[in-house]
Formats: structure tokens, C-alpha cells, sequence
């Protein structure tokens, strides 16, 4: 026996609950995982539109079945453009949000060799959960989720990548798939960008090209006050 949304059956509809769908998502092995009771469409798949539909039942506002829409559509999508920059500068990828999403799921493929942070994402919009996890062949999926199914927001930066290796390098993400409040979910297009990563140069602190007296200003400015001063920005 099984409660529609109760995913680890410990007899409560919650964010915990939420967390395990996710988790099922990202190819981890949550404790317990209840298939059916996350399956809140019953098409015999897991999927960004059931989480959605729990979470609905968790903040009670009843069991919204799911949509599952098959074709990609071109209205929501996430976006990354080409970067030509330092290494450990955050390269930022972008939504397009016209229908109100209010979760979605991507994998971002990293090309052979290419080094990240650990704490590769910045999040760049509040009052959503964010999540990932690495899987074979360079992929990293992840999953997020407006924590009160408000939408994301408006279009915009949604978050950023930092990475910490100089190169040239060709980006993807794949595998998008986005869902509104009502559990209407869809796919989206593939993003991809070149990614030029350029090391510093010793002593050039403001990254202008050059080594000179501005960089020692700075650089005391920083030490002394904490911070750049306005007149060197």
C-alpha cells in the first residue's frame, strides 16, 4: 500500500519527500523511494512534473496530475552564451521564463579534462532549491525547484558556472525539462557555448592587460579598506 505522494511511505507528504524525487532524478538512490507514490500521473515515469505534483499535495492544494508534454517547445528555455574570460569567473546561463516554470531539470555535459569548483554552481535567484549531481561521462544533472511553486521569476541569469581551468572549451546542456505550477511540463531546446578561459597574469590585479602602479593601489586599497575604492573602479 502506498499514499499518492508520500514517497519514503513514513506517512507524511513533505519537503523531504520533495528532496527524494530529486534525488530519484539525479540517478541517486534515496532511502525508500516509493515509485508509485511518486508517479503522480501514472505513466510508469519519474520525472520534473512529479515532483511538481507532490509538492502540490504537500502545500495542499490537492493532486494536480501531471501533463507530459513530449515535443520542444521554444517559449522557456535556458540559455548560455560564448565566454572569453579568466579562469574562476563565473560564466552565467540564462532563462527565458514566459510560462510562469517553476521547475527544471538539465544535464550539463563537460568536456574532457575541464576543472571545476566545488562550489561550481552560484545561485542567482532566491527561494528555490537547487541540486546536482555527477554522473558518467563528464555530466552533471541537475534539478531545481521553486520552494512555494511561485515561478523563477522573470527572464534573466538563473545561475552561473565557475571554472577553474585555462582552455577552450565547447559547453552543452541537454536534456531540459520544465514544468509550471499545474504540472504542465515540456522539454526545451539544447544550449551550447564556446568557452575561451584565459589565466592571469602575476600582479594584474584589475585584469586590464597590464602590471602597473593602478594594480598596487588597488591591490593596498583592498588590503587596507576591505574593498576597492570608487575612484579606481
Amino acid at each position: 500500500d502506498y499514499t499518492l505522494g508520500d514517497v519514503n511511505n513514513d506517512g507524511s507528504i513533505n519537503g523531504v519527500d520533495l528532496a527524494d524525487i530529486s534525488s530519484y532524478l539525479r540517478k541517486e538512490n534515496p532511502w525508500n523511494f516509493t515509485f508509485p507514490a511518486a508517479d503522480t500521473d501514472a505513466d510508469g515515469k519519474i520525472s520534473i512534473g512529479d515532483l511538481v505534483g507532490v509538492q502540490n499535495i504537500a502545500l495542499g492544494n490537492g493532486i494536480v496530475p501531471p501533463t507530459d508534454d513530449d515535443e520542444i517547445q521554444t517559449a522557456n528555455i535556458l540559455s548560455i552564451k560564448d565566454f572569453d574570460g579568466y579562469r574562476t569567473q563565473s560564466v552565467p546561463v540564462s532563462l527565458t521564463n514566459k510560462d510562469g516554470i517553476t521547475a527544471y531539470q538539465c544535464d550539463i555535459h563537460l568536456p574532457e579534462g575541464l576543472k571545476i569548483w566545488e562550489d561550481v554552481f552560484v545561485d542567482n535567484r532566491t527561494g528555490y532549491n537547487f541540486s546536482y549531481s555527477s554522473l558518467p561521462g563528464g555530466i552533471l544533472r541537475c534539478v531545481a525547484y521553486s520552494e512555494t511553486t511561485e515561478p523563477f521569476g522573470d527572464n534573466g541569469e538563473l545561475f552561473s558556472l565557475r571554472i577553474d581551468k585555462v582552455g577552450t572549451y565547447e559547453l552543452k546542456i541537454s536534456n531540459i525539462r520544465m514544468s509550471t505550477s499545474e504540472g504542465h511540463e515540456s522539454g526545451a531546446p539544447d544550449a551550447s557555448a564556446t568557452l575561451i578561459m584565459k589565466d592571469f597574469t602575476p600582479g594584474d590585479v584589475n585584469n586590464d592587460g597590464y602590471v602597473s602602479l593602478l594594480d598596487y593601489a588597488i591591490d593596498q586599497n583592498v588590503k587596507f579598506w576591505g574593498k576597492v575604492s570608487e575612484g579606481y573602479i
